[in-house]
């Protein structure tokens, strides 16, 4: 008799991306970026999109920034969250190597100290740049399911 708590994890399904998400992933990162920085204008200047509220949260940030500032992060913003939105459609073409020569992962000998000795590990990261990335390298770098 098999013990149900006992058996087996099914092996994580692989991701398959809809035709049109695996065809637009081939496209060059160089278009993306491109594409990136077009998002990002209509994004702030057209859609205006949460525009009032990245004012406010810059303004309550940072109260003593003059408006040529503010205005400069703000762009910045923009910018990142499109490069974000860019990166993650071209994930599903990208290989694990593309992944290892565009993230490093630092520490993980101190989490294979704890699942070797077969205990669980709760991972928290920042919220910054690609976590999508972060959470691929991640799975690549370590030794246990994530």
């Amino acid at each position: 008799m098999s013990d149900p708590d006992k058996a087996a994890a099914p092996a994580p399904a692989e991701f398959r991306p809809p035709l049109w998400l695996a065809v637009l992933s081939r496209l060059p990162f160089w278009f993306w970026y491109a594409m990136a920085s077009f998002f990002a204008w209509l994004a702030l200047y057209v859609v205006n999109y949460r525009r009032h509220v990245v004012d406010a949260q810059l303004k309550a940030c940072f109260p003593e920034w003059d408006a040529a500032k503010l205005h400069e992060v703000k762009r910045e913003f923009y910018r990142g969250f499109a490069d974000v939105f860019a990166e993650i459609v071209k994930m599903p073409a990208m290989s694990a190597d593309d992944f290892r020569e565009r993230c490093e992962l630092l520490g993980n000998e101190h989490v294979s100290r704890y699942t070797d000795a077969g205990q669980p590990v709760l991972l928290v990261t920042s919220h910054v740049c690609n976590w999508e990335w972060s959470l691929a390298i991640l799975s690549l770098g370590l030794p246990c399911p994530m």
